[in-house]
This record gives structure tokens, C-alpha cells and sequence, in this order.
């Protein structure tokens, strides 16, 4: 069988992945080659190895080991990376906690993201 349409998803921890649904399995595309699709579980594993095969001009996300980024996008993607907001909240809290243990909050979250044009001159 196919899979179903391309969905970009924000779950699962697979930001700015093209994944699918294929009879209830997560399956991730290779950020370094399109004919790679795997178990969003193996992801990490298969990435070590197509690192290594494919030297090109991708840079790793600071905020998701698991996305790797063409050069010329990258810093469009610093300011509209998912995992920047999520990262930055957990270290919010973090701070929050150290200095009083008995409190757990979060700031508000701001799910409203730039306006992203078609064109990037």
C-alpha cells in the first residue's frame, strides 16, 4: 500500500519532518535523501550512518539533533523552529524550579508564528 499524503508534522519530537501514516506507524523521510523513509523510532540510528554517506551543506538544528537544515536556510529556520520554543520553555521552568522547588509553572506560550513569504530575496 501507498502512504497516505505528506503531513509536516509538529509531534512526536519530529519537527519540520515530512512523516506519514501508514496503517497506525509513524515513518519519517531522511532529511539528507528523499528515498529514505523509516520508523520515526529509527531515525536517530539511521542518521549516524547517512551523515557519514552524504557530505553536503546541511547544518544540524541546535535545537533538534534529529533536523538537519540546507545552509542557505538556516537562519530562517533559527527563527521559526518548533523545538526553540518547546527548549526554551523547559528551560524556563528549569530556572523556575531551582529557585523555588515547591512551584511548577510555565510562561504563557506564544503559538503565533512570522508571517512566511513565498519568496526570500
Amino acid at each position: 500500500p501507498q502512504p497516505s499524503e505528506p503531513v509536516l508534522s509538529c509531534s512526536g519530537g519530529f519537527e519540520g519532518f515530512y512523516t506519514y501514516k501508514m496503517n497506525g506507524v509513524d515513518l519519517v523521510i531522511c532529511p539528507f535523501d528523499r528515498s529514505h523513509i523509516m520508523l520515526a523510532k529509527r531515525l536517530q540510528y539511521h542518521l549516524r550512518k547517512c551523515v557519514i554517506q552524504h557530505k553536503t551543506k546541511k547544518i544540524q538544528c541546535p535545537h533538534n539533533a534529529s533536523e538537519y537544515i540546507d545552509a542557505e536556510d538556516f537562519v530562517t529556520h533559527l527563527t521559526i523552529c518548533p523545538s526553540r520554543q518547546r527548549r526554551a520553555i523547559q528551560e524556563w521552568n528549569s530556572k523556575q524550579t531551582k529557585k523555588n522547588p515547591n512551584i511548577v509553572a510555565s510562561p504563557p506560550i506564544d503559538t503565533t508564528l512570522p508571517y512566511i513569504i513565498e519568496e526570500y530575496w
